[in-house]
């Protein structure tokens, strides 16, 4: 479930060195939790949100095919992270 954000992700940021992306399974609903430099957060959201919207509708695309729901996260990385 994480390939397809690492991929978009990796494809949006400035610096895709620095992106990670993880699964988070501990709570009601996993989380695909994507870590980008703190600069690169804009580009995955996009004008208004639509990016982040789209890659969540993505998400629910696949949970239609796949009978598995996800949500999906946009963490910074701390500054010290970054570099």
């Amino acid at each position: 479930m994480t390939g397809l954000a690492r991929y978009l992700a990796e494809g949006l940021a400035a610096r895709p060195d620095r992106v990670s992306v993880a699964l988070d399974a501990s709570g009601h609903r996993p989380v695909v939790v994507i870590s980008v430099c703190q600069d690169d957060v804009p580009e995955l959201f996009g004008k208004r949100g639509r990016t982040i919207r789209a890659i969540r509708a993505l998400y629910a695309v696949l949970a239609a095919k796949t009978g598995r729901r996800c949500d999906v996260s946009v963490n910074p990385l701390p500054p010290e992270e970054a570099h």
